[in-house]
């Protein structure tokens, strides 16, 4: 249409004016079928008071063969003057939700009703002013709203251009369908629907230091629809970091040191209660999960903070059962069936296997892989999958996945883009919702990962990955929220990345702020598999709402104090807000595996004891006759070579 410069040719891959024909094979949301369909906008409501869109579409299947469609609703923002003088960006089109139909048979007819959520149409402008007295807010911009269907994007755009007047002569790729095209008016600019987050927090920039100029003024353009010619990205190179962004890097944001008063913070206590006692229990205000959590040690907190990896580990004081982890986007596939299941057909546990059955050496990690099921917009497919995912769970006693990717295709060469769903926030958010929402019904915890903005295998430990905060909450954000906000998931993965300077698990206002306060997350959250302790950074972990690291160790404080000499009971005992860190996030891990299938043949009166199975007996035997071999090896060493210095 010649706005913004966007004819130039700049960012063509031929060197000549850009030219959509040249450049797009298949545009983003665009299916093929072995049959046609119709679809008509038949009404389109928003409803602000209830924070929704309605549409109702009537899907004929026009042509031979019966055969499944797709709704794809999109939604047109205005571009306003306001947006270009406050950085305000916005897509020409913008995928808002989608539905999939049931089987149509040659000229039948369904009418499909989509629900969205109007938040996924708000945009974040960091200049605004908020309910919390500070900066940064969702708008919706004063002007023209366009609600459209399509078989892709770029038939998205094509109808809403043809809605607002324009022809093929204008520039257009093909004639839009007016018809198939609902507007909806907005008087003045809003600030005020959604200021507050679901759970009624004030939202507010968390995000900023993101921005590298944040620490460099003016060193970054970003790209602006409003002049693309001006704005395509480029690479900077030899920038040097400043002293600040040096500081900041060293990883060492928090200072255990003697503060507050720790005899408030109750460690130890004898409660007579044990985590079977609160198994279901969803509602963190009632007092017996406080009272629980004071019978914790502080050294057992401690451990368990500092050591997660493969297995939550047990806690003794409260009965709380070791619970097994696997990691994979293909389905659980570290771990046979048999290899944790419980075959002990005289124990109380409801989903007892027999110890002959022929598929205890079966691993599930054969599923389709995550873009696989995107690709299909089925959220009723990504259920069936969590469904599958939770029943393989719930019996062979491995009760958390890191298994949901909502990290977003940013680039083709991301080495992980097969864990994620899409390049789509969209998409992606509500795919792994309907997964770990389906996988919850079995008390699986599926987890989304790594939160955020993983998106290269590249250096990727201690990577800085820089963007503005609107483009952060608006993209890898959105892809992850519904998996909190209406999932309700139990698990959280974070990432290996820093978040722009800071370690990607010492970011309190995307851990703390945006995660747990905004979205109201409260469940238990990994490190991703970082092992060296000046990224582990555990102190700052703690502080930012982290359960655990992704080390393993022995069950003791030397073990822990020996991978970090900062994490001493003599230290932190006395640092009040300290402990109180590890309290909350021993209530938030134990929370979630008493809402999980980790509890699952448990009662109140279970107690936890350790036995050595065959195969502990064998290591300790193999290690015990390497010992002595490497012994008699050393002896024999010395005896050559005192013969040698002999002759």
């Amino acid at each position: 249409m010649g706005q913004g410069n966007a004819s130039d040719k700049t960012g063509s891959s031929n060197g000549k004016a850009w030219n959509y024909e040249d450049e797009v094979s298949y545009p983003f949301g665009y299916g093929l079928s072995y049959t046609t369909f119709s679809q008509t906008l038949d009404s389109l409501d928003v409803n602000l008071e209830d924070k929704t869109v309605t549409a109702k579409v009537t899907v004929k299947n026009t042509g031979d063969v019966a055969g499944k469609d797709v709704v794809q609703l999109y939604t047109s923002l205005p571009y306003t003057e306001y947006d270009k003088e406050h950085a305000v960006e916005k897509a020409a089109v913008q995928l808002l939700d989608y539905e999939k139909t049931g089987v149509l048979q040659p000229g039948e007819s369904v009418t499909v009703e989509i629900t969205a959520d109007a938040q996924d149409m708000a945009s974040w402008d960091s200049t605004c002013d908020n309910a919390a007295g500070t900066k940064g807010n969702w708008i919706l911009d004063a002007g023209d709203y366009y609600f459209t269907v399509g078989n892709g994007s770029h038939e998205a755009v094509n109808n809403v251009l043809a809605a607002q007047g324009m022809t093929k002569a204008n520039g257009m790729t093909d004639t839009g369908n007016a018809a198939n095209v609902k507007k909806w008016i907005l008087d003045t600019l809003d600030s005020e629907t959604f200021a507050y987050s679901n759970n009624g927090t004030a939202v507010e920039n968390q995000l900023q230091d993101m921005d590298l100029n944040y620490y460099m003024p003016d060193t970054v353009t970003y790209l602006s629809r409003s002049d693309w010619k001006a704005t395509w990205p480029k690479t900077y190179k030899d920038l040097t970091a400043t002293d600040e962004m040096i500081e900041v890097m060293k990883n060492d944001l928090v200072e255990i040191k003697e503060q507050g008063n720790p005899d408030e913070v109750t460690f130890g206590e004898d409660n007579g209660l044990t985590l079977a006692s609160l198994k279901g229990e969803t509602d963190l205000t009632n007092e017996k999960w406080t009272d629980l959590i004071d019978q914790i040690t502080l050294e057992e907190a401690m451990i368990r903070t500092g050591f997660g990896g493969t297995s939550t580990k047990s806690i003794v004081s409260i009965v709380s059962p070791e619970a097994v982890q696997n990691d994979g986007p293909n389905g659980f596939n570290s771990y046979t069936l048999g290899q944790y299941a419980n075959t002990d057909t005289d124990s109380a546990d409801p989903y007892v296997i027999d110890p002959d059955d022929k598929n205890l050496n079966y691993k599930f990690g054969t599923m389709s892989n995550e873009t696989v099921i995107a690709q299909t917009f089925s959220k009723e497919m990504a259920a069936e999958y969590g469904a599958v995912t939770g029943n393989y769970s719930i019996w062979s006693n491995l009760p958390i996945l890191w298994g949901a990717g909502t990290n977003l295709h940013r680039t083709p060469y991301n080495a992980r883009n097969h864990e994620y769903y899409s390049e789509d926030a969209i998409l992606t958010a509500y795919q792994a919702a309907a997964y770990i929402a389906a996988g919850k019904e079995y008390g699986c915890i599926i987890a989304p990962k790594h939160f955020a903005f993983n998106d290269t295998e590249i250096n990727r430990s201690g990577i800085a990955t820089f963007m503005t905060e609107q483009k952060a909450r608006e993209n890898e954000l959105r892809g992850t929220q519904a998996s909190v906000e209406d999932a309700q998931t139990l698990g959280m993965m974070t990432t290996f990345n820093r978040i722009g300077c800071t370690a990607g698990n010492a970011h309190y206002g995307l851990l703390m702020n945006i995660l747990r306060k905004e979205w109201g997350f409260q469940g238990l959250m990994s490190e991703d598999f970082i092992q060296d302790a000046n990224y582990s950074v555990l102190k700052e972990a703690v502080h930012c709402g982290v359960t655990m690291t992704c080390n393993t160790g022995d069950s003791n404080m030397e073990a822990v104090t020996a991978k970090w000499n900062y994490w001493t009971t003599e230290a932190v005992s006395k640092d009040a807000s300290m402990m109180q860190d590890l309290k909350n996030v021993m209530m938030w891990q134990n929370y979630a595996l008493a809402n999980s299938n980790a509890m699952d043949g448990l009662n109140e009166t279970s107690q936890i004891k350790d036995v050595r199975t065959w195969y502990d007996n064998a290591l300790t035997a193999t290690s015990a006759v390497l010992a002595l071999l490497t012994l008699a090896a050393a002896a024999m060493y010395i005896r050559d070579a005192k013969r040698r210095k002999n002759s």
